[in-house]
C-alpha cells in the first residue's frame, strides 16, 4: 500500500490504538470524509430539494445519513471508536449500528463513485443534487 504523508500521520495517531489494520483505517476515513461531504452538500440544499434528492435515492435515501458499520462483524467500526477517542470525527457517532454486514459493501460502493466524481469534475465546488443522488445509491 502507498501511503500519502497525511495516511502516515493518521495512522501514527491510531498507534497506540492496538492492532488496527492500516488498510482499514485509511478506507474508514475515506469513508467518514465523503460523509463529510456528503452532510455538508444536502445540508445546504432546500426543503424540496432535498425532498428529490431522497426519493431519487430510492431504494438507498437512508445513506444520506451515515449509517455506522455493523458493530458486531466490522472491523471499521473499531476505528470509528479510536477516532472518537481522539477527538476527530466527532460529529460521527461511534456507537451507531447498523446491524448490517452489508453497509460496508455499500459504503464501499459510495465511496467508488464519490472518488469518480471527484476526480472528474466536482474537485473544490459543492456537488450537485444528482451527483448526491449517485453516490448515495454507489453509482447504480
Amino acid at each position: 500500500m502507498n501511503l500519502s504523508d497525511g495516511d502516515t500521520m493518521f495512522l501514527s495517531a491510531l498507534s497506540d490504538r492496538g492492532e488496527i489494520d492500516p488498510s482499514v483505517a485509511i478506507e474508514t476515513r475515506k469513508i467518514l470524509d465523503m460523509y463529510r461531504r456528503i452532510f455538508a452538500d444536502f445540508d445546504r440544499l432546500s426543503g424540496p430539494t432535498k425532498a428529490d434528492v431522497l426519493k431519487n435515492a430510492s431504494p438507498y435515501e437512508a445513506y444520506v445519513r451515515y449509517q455506522g458499520f455493523d458493530l458486531s462483524n466490522d472491523k471499521h467500526a473499531g476505528v470509528v471508536r479510536a477516532l472518537a477517542d481522539l477527538g476527530r470525527y466527532h460529529e460521527f457517532n461511534a456507537d451507531l449500528d447498523s446491524r448490517s454486514p452489508v453497509t460496508i459493501t455499500h459504503y464501499r460502493s459510495m465511496l467508488g463513485e464519490f472518488e469518480r466524481l471527484q476526480n472528474a469534475n466536482i474537485g473544490l465546488g459543492a456537488m450537485k443534487p444528482a451527483e448526491i443522488v449517485k453516490v448515495v445509491r454507489g453509482g447504480l
